[in-house]
């Protein structure tokens, strides 16, 4: 059967799929429509199930907010939008998972759009979404479930060994 990103798939097939918004530096709290985007297109088109983690609300305790919904979660798969200005909080974020649940870690937003080679120097993003990331993200999960190669996901940077593929 072939995966179309229109049509739902079987739940039981289904991964795990947590998306972090690192909204920490103190700006007007709000949740990025594009993450509640990608939430929702996953949810519907692909049935994964999703987990937006958003510490905007949790500035004071976001290190154990963070971790302990990764704990109770369980993610297959961590996504993560940045802009430049949370840059530094997403490596952080990055590192955190990565020692609790080491998953695939794929990054998007403006950081990874405008400076991809700067967002790829960080050891613990797998890889990153250049553009609009909702066929993008949802390719890429599905070569991971079914542990094929990722070189037919346009739009994505990744590690192979220790060279970074652009596709």
């Amino acid at each position: 059967m072939c995966y179309n990103p229109r049509q739902p798939r079987p739940a039981a097939s289904a991964m795990k799929v947590a998306i972090v918004y690192p909204n920490l530096d103190g700006t007007v709290p709000s949740l990025d429509m594009g993450v509640a985007y990608l939430a929702t297109y996953l949810k519907e088109r692909t049935g994964h199930q999703v987990r937006i983690i958003d510490p905007t609300f949790r500035r004071r305790d976001w290190r154990s907010y963070i971790e302990g919904e990764i704990r109770r979660f369980q993610p297959d798969a961590v996504g993560i939008s940045v802009v430049s200005l949370y840059f530094d909080y997403a490596r952080e974020i990055a590192r955190r998972i990565k020692r609790i649940r080491p998953v695939p870690m794929i990054v998007g937003g403006f950081q990874a759009m405008m400076a991809p080679e700067e967002t790829m120097r960080v050891p613990e993003f797998d890889a990153l979404c250049i553009g609009d990331g909702e066929v993008a993200l949802a390719e890429w999960l599905q070569a991971l479930e079914g542990k094929r190669d990722l070189s037919g996901v346009r739009g994505s940077w990744y590690r192979r060994g220790g060279e970074i593929v652009r596709n």
